[in-house]
């Protein structure tokens, strides 16, 4: 846990440039973590409020106040993010890739995100009237795909007519 007082490297001797330099990388690598905002912050700084050591706060100072992120909760590995609606309602394995589900209370919407073994992230949305999106989204397909296949039939058959004019 470290801060720096002013990240301000002043012109000095080499033992005395090292100190301050070690001081500074010191502060930047814990995250400027300590019981209160380090006095160097300026706006847009982070920094982590460790008043509790399990699980420390990660805040952001505006220029005028702290404004808290969430908490890292070291005793059960996880990142609970403050003044958020969005929830973790699933989480789930299967032989096709994993499956996170995101539930929004206020916007009474659910988003999936399925991770599988490929490369490709696709996000399925629902709400209420998902299954008619759903619907119309299989719909959109199967129009997409006769109407290829007509442009393909008369393209070929244009090219056939002009064939037989040629060699009339």
């Amino acid at each position: 846990m470290a801060q720096h007082s002013d990240y301000n490297i002043a012109n000095q001797g080499f033992p005395a440039f090292r100190t301050d330099l070690n001081n500074a990388l010191s502060a930047i690598n814990t995250l400027n973590s300590g019981t209160s905002r380090p006095a160097s912050a300026v706006a847009n700084s982070l920094w982590l409020d460790t008043t509790t050591s399990t699980a420390p706060t990660l805040k952001y100072y505006d220029g005028a106040d702290d404004i808290s992120l969430c908490t890292l909760n070291h005793t059960a590995n996880t990142v609970d993010w403050l003044d958020s609606s969005v929830t973790i309602t699933g989480l789930s394995t299967s032989a096709t890739g994993t499956v996170l589900t995101l539930t929004d209370t206020h916007l009474n919407s659910t988003v999936s995100i399925r991770l599988p073994t490929a490369t490709a992230i696709a996000a399925a949305t629902t709400t209420a009237s998902s299954s008619n999106r759903q619907t119309d989204r299989q719909t959109d397909r199967q129009t997409d795909k006769q109407t290829n296949k007509q442009t393909h039939t008369q393209n070929k058959n244009k090219q056939t007519k002009k064939y037989r004019t040629q060699t009339k």
